[in-house]
């Protein structure tokens, strides 16, 4: 009989396969920290020190549109860092070294069997929740430079201001450095189980189950799907998304 890697992840043997990359998914997330608060944050800092002066001569009831201003130009060096990162998201299509590890892992536990290699090409773009890394990017940017004028309005120190607004977008673009590179593994996945439906009929959609799961994730657990369905939601569907396809025998055939 075909032996599949278990449902519910939890064999050590097979743990190994579906483990996420946490070591370059932290590489990524670093170098793009370090890369914003080297070259944006201090421009961000400058900008909001010279408004403070140039408000002095602006009139009371001038200085509201000369913020709306500020926020634009505040958002254009935003963006600019946030970027880096979408290109480094956008270079993360290697998807050869995680075939390889599915495919040695299931002749391993298959010994006689054949599988076959798929020709990863270019796998689709991540959309979570309808957005693209893109437009996520721009939603983060948005939030960082109105959180920015929120606590300077708030009478904090121009320094407390940008940092308290970047420190409290942080866990969003580590998740969403994640997302990325949890979505090339699952593509590599769904296409290696697509070039062998002699050997993959059926995958099941694979939620955790407890009180963070969300409700598109709840929905679909234990959902199973044809290998030749062209509609099978790959999973993360959202940010935090921790869901997977897993290979599903159906009556044990």
């Amino acid at each position: 009989m075909l032996q599949f890697a278990d449902s519910n992840l939890m064999h050590s043997e097979d743990a190994e396969i579906y483990r996420d990359p946490t070591q370059e998914i932290d590489a990524a997330y670093l170098e793009n920290k370090r890369n914003f608060e080297s070259e944006v944050i201090p421009i961000l800092l400058a900008m909001l020190h010279q408004w403070e002066v140039d408000q002095k001569a602006i009139p009371i009831y001038a200085r509201s549109k000369k913020l709306l201003a500020l926020r634009a130009d505040l958002l254009k060096w935003i963006d600019f860092g946030f970027s880096g990162l979408e290109q480094k998201l956008a270079e993360t299509s290697d998807l050869l070294p995680h075939l390889a590890k599915l495919e040695n892992f299931y002749r391993a536990k298959n010994p006689g069997v054949e599988f076959r290699t798929p020709n990863p090409g270019k796998f689709p773009a991540l959309i979570l929740e309808g957005k693209t890394v893109k437009e996520w990017l721009k939603r983060s940017g948005d939030g960082l430079a109105q959180r920015i004028i929120k606590h300077w309005q708030n009478q904090e120190t121009v320094w407390d201001a940008v940092n308290k607004a970047w420190d409290s977008g942080l866990d969003f673009q580590y998740r969403l450095v994640e997302a990325n590179y949890l979505y090339r593994n699952r593509i590599a996945e769904v296409m290696f189980y697509k070039a062998n439906p002699h050997v993959f009929r059926f995958l099941m959609f694979s939620a955790v189950m407890d009180g963070r799961t969300s409700r598109i994730c709840r929905g679909l657990n234990g959902k199973v799907y044809d290998i030749n369905n062209a509609s099978i939601p790959v999973p993360p569907l959202h940010p935090h998304c921790r869901s997977r396809l897993v290979p599903f025998k159906l009556d044990n055939r």
